[in-house]
């Protein structure tokens, strides 16, 4: 299951980065969903902001999410700053998170296309 940054929707006028109140607010739901689905065992994580809040929930729980099996995947936000980029920087940043993917999805059983 994608899991997308907590809040899920957020108003079109705020700033794009989440402030330390939203990724605090997004510990618990995070938390809550790796109860529910305990087989998980990839998380991809897109971006700065999204690399951050995992780490914000590793120190705030106390618990590598690797000591449960979850290897954690960074990849690259393809969206906002990532136009601003040559078409070849582009293309190699959609090429590694193609691989990012593909190790992910098979570490979780799932047949890449």
């Amino acid at each position: 299951m994608p899991w997308n940054c907590y809040p899920w929707v957020r108003d079109p006028e705020l700033p794009p980065a989440l402030s330390a109140q939203e990724k605090t607010d997004g510990l618990r739901p995070f938390r809550q969903f790796l109860k529910i689905n305990k087989r998980v065992s990839a998380v991809v994580a897109h971006g700065a902001e999204a690399a951050a809040f995992l780490a914000l929930f590793e120190k705030t729980y106390h618990s590598p999410l690797r000591q449960h099996g979850i290897k954690v995947y960074k990849a690259s936000a393809l969206g906002g700053r990532a136009f601003a980029l040559s078409e070849a920087k582009q293309q190699e940043l959609l090429a590694k998170n193609i691989e990012t993917y593909r190790d992910a999805m098979q570490r979780a059983g799932i047949q890449h296309l």
